[in-house]
């Protein structure tokens, strides 16, 4: 329920309805407070919104958080008592559960084999809970981890990015737009891998935290947000057992299964992880060692789930990473990527999102389309903006750099671009008036300030991938759009379309390339082999796994 207590505009230190009020944590949207209730002297945590002028956005994250903990109803989860508004603000009002933080445990003393163990076990018995509700956590970090000192037992606080949901899509975005906590945060989590996010997801983040309760240290350090996220995406940890030869092997290889950069490659259940965790804990407990054993193998999925893995095309992605390399090295490049309807077009080039993250580079796209087809450079539009909105995401010191950058390579023709791209202005500042031109001079000068546009962006440092979708009338449109063959930047322009013939479609894929005076490559997809067994033979072994239990009951 909600229950409205306070008078607006009351200063958020001035608690309404509480004492002893002391801050605990403060993020970037909320602060956290111990305090106790002021009728019946009762410990509470209260989670408040930090602007004095909070958004809808900030608003709904604290109303979708209360609802969520009173659906959820897990002992080892605190209890939400009520949703109050304070001031103009809300405050989530919880259980306080007494207990210190993970974090402050760890950063006060070393754990043994023993209470790392039963503190993982614990956890996985909670996400089990969490996951059977069809929840995904979406940051397990020891700040958000309560332990029990004596019983050894976890409790698992803030909810506040969570997700009702078996799985979601989680987009490339700037780095402050990321949910999560970097160092802790899963690969398909950053929107740069092409998965969508699962249970597994938190089952990586709890390995990071099982990691950092072994060593002392996590897996990924850096000096920047870019590269911890490269390091999550591209680098394989240390084995914890490398850093701290007192850890079992069966442990460290438990660990280094948790933190493998594709979810399938993971532990698919709660259940599969927790029966691993508990044969090592049983033989830490009887001998002070853990012998090798199988790992996994009372680990099943608990739904069938849809492979995300790209089967048969291996020697496209490979074409298709030549040829990022090859924009790094030599400048622009063209790829068509053709095929029919369905054939998984998207899904194949999407495939480049993980290299383009890795290299600190920016993916983009736009779509020809029938309906946007009367307007100009309406894909090329659509994928600036998208750029656009990427920047916007960074941070301040960033912000600073690009915009100066550019200023410098626009000069006083930066209405051009703003007119174009609306949201640049954010950036830039308004822009002055160009003056006219006649209708040559004026082309001119726009396709030229485009390029420089794009130099900013396309460097070898950062690349610039964009993505073109359409049909056939569409590749023919892209190369009449007057950015298709600008010389010099490092873009490489990517259409995709749909036809009813192969012969017809490679006729329209030499008709472009040969329009065009970037180096240029056609990709046509057929069907795949019906010889491939790798797809159907994970499917099968899942499915197997999935009706085991029903056969064992017939």
């Amino acid at each position: 329920m909600l229950v409205e207590r306070g008078e607006a505009g009351a200063a958020l230190s001035a608690i309404s309805g509480y004492t002893s009020a002391v801050k605990i944590h403060e993020g970037a949207e909320t602060v956290v407070y111990r305090a106790r209730a002021a009728g019946t002297d009762a410990p509470v945590i209260l989670k408040l919104t930090k602007s004095e002028y909070p958004t809808a956005r900030e608003l709904a994250r604290l109303r979708r958080e209360f609802s969520l903990l009173r659906e959820l109803d897990v002992a080892e989860i605190p209890e939400a008592y009520a949703l109050e508004k304070q001031g103009r603000g809300l405050a989530l009002v919880m259980a306080d559960l007494g207990h210190p933080t993970l974090r402050e445990i760890i950063d006060t003393q070393t754990l043994s084999i023993e209470a790392a163990l039963r503190i993982a076990i614990s956890l996985s018995e909670i996400l089990a809970e969490v996951h059977r509700r069809r929840v995904i956590h979406k940051d397990v970090t020891p700040r958000n981890i309560l332990v029990d000192v004596a019983a050894r037992k976890a409790y698992l606080i803030d909810f506040g990015i969570s997700a009702r949901l078996v799985q979601e899509t989680q987009s490339a975005s700037g780095l402050s737009a990321l949910e999560g906590t970097l160092v802790y945060i899963a690969p398909e989590q950053t929107g740069r891998m092409n998965r969508a996010v699962d249970l597994r997801a938190d089952l990586y983040s709890l390995g990071v935290v099982l990691y950092e309760m072994l060593t002392g240290v996590v897996p990924f350090q850096a000096d920047s947000p870019e590269k911890l996220i490269h390091s999550h995406l591209a680098q394989r940890p240390v084995p914890p057992r490398e850093h701290a030869p007192e850890v079992p092997g069966p442990l460290s290889d438990i660990v280094m299964t948790l933190l493998a950069k594709t979810p399938e490659e993971r532990y698919q259940s709660d259940a599969g992880l927790k029966a691993d965790l508990t044969e090592c804990l049983q033989q830490w407990q009887a001998s002070k060692t853990v012998a090798p054993f199988p790992l996994r193998r009372h680990d099943k999925a608990t739904e069938l789930r849809r492979s995300q893995k790209l089967y048969g095309r291996e020697g496209d992605i490979e074409a298709l990473l030549q040829a990022f390399q090859r924009v790094r090295l030599r400048g622009p490049e063209l790829c068509l990527v053709s095929g029919y309807s369905g054939i998984g077009k998207s899904a194949l080039v999407n495939e480049v999102q993980r290299l383009t993250a890795n290299e600190s580079g920016h993916f983009v796209s736009g779509k020809f389309d029938q309906i946007s087809r009367g307007a100009p450079l309406a894909p090329v539009v659509q994928a600036f903006r998208e750029l656009i909105l990427q920047v916007l995401t960074e941070p301040p010191e960033a912000l600073a750099e690009w915009k100066a950058d550019l200023l410098l390579a626009l000069g006083t023709n930066g209405r051009l671009v703003t007119d174009l791209i609306p949201e640049l202005e954010l950036i830039l500042g308004p822009q002055p008036e160009v003056p006219a031109l006649s209708p040559d001079q004026a082309k001119n000068r726009f396709q030229l300030t485009l390029q420089n546009f794009l130099d900013v962006f396309a460097e070898p440092d950062h690349p610039l991938v964009g993505q073109h979708l359409g049909d056939t009338a569409a590749a023919r449109q892209a190369r009449d759009q007057p950015v298709a063959d600008l010389p010099g930047q490092r873009l490489r322009l990517r259409p995709e379309r749909r036809d009813v013939d192969r012969d017809r479609m490679l006729d329209v894929d030499e008709a472009v390339l040969a329009h065009l005076e970037a180096d240029a490559l056609a990709l046509v997809l057929d069907l795949l082999a019906a010889q491939e067994p790798s797809h159907h033979a994970d499917v099968l072994a899942e499915r197997r796994q999935l009706h085991r239990p029903l056969a064992e009951h017939a």
